[in-house]
């Protein structure tokens, strides 16, 4: 509320959203991203692990799982505290599993719901500090 006089009637100026509230968009875009991350790194353990015991033996795809996994569980964070490094840090959470298929000469396999959280919080940039 907007007052000039004390005579004067008082002339509400609208608010599209509280400053302190986080879009929609965002919310979004971070919850999908801390699930994602959280999935990750749970299939990651699932699955590298007893594959450590194999005949390669290789510790790649459960170092590999684990940092895109928390890569995304930090985006998310960052995210929801509305801060564009969020963005930043889940095109390297995406950037890490599909780097290291390229390196070992493995097909790439893209992750739906990491991209969806991607373009949504590259979407809602202009929202984020």
């Amino acid at each position: 509320k907007l007052r000039i006089f004390m005579s004067e009637p008082v002339v509400e100026m609208p608010q599209s959203e509280p400053s302190g509230a986080t879009p929609m968009g965002v919310r979004i875009a971070g919850t999908l991203s801390g699930l994602v991350g959280v999935l990750s790194m749970l299939v990651a353990a699932a699955v590298g692990i007893p594959a450590l015991g194999g005949a390669d033996g290789s510790i790649l795809p459960l170092a590999v799982g684990l940092i895109a996994g928390a890569g995304a569980c930090v985006a998310a964070l960052l995210l929801w505290r509305r801060r564009r490094a969020g963005v930043l840090v889940l095109v390297l959470a995406f950037a890490v599993p599909t780097s290291a298929a390229l390196a070992l000469g493995a097909p790439v396999r893209g992750n739906i719901f990491i991209t969806v959280a991607l373009l949504l919080a590259a979407a809602n940039w202009k929202h984020l500090r």
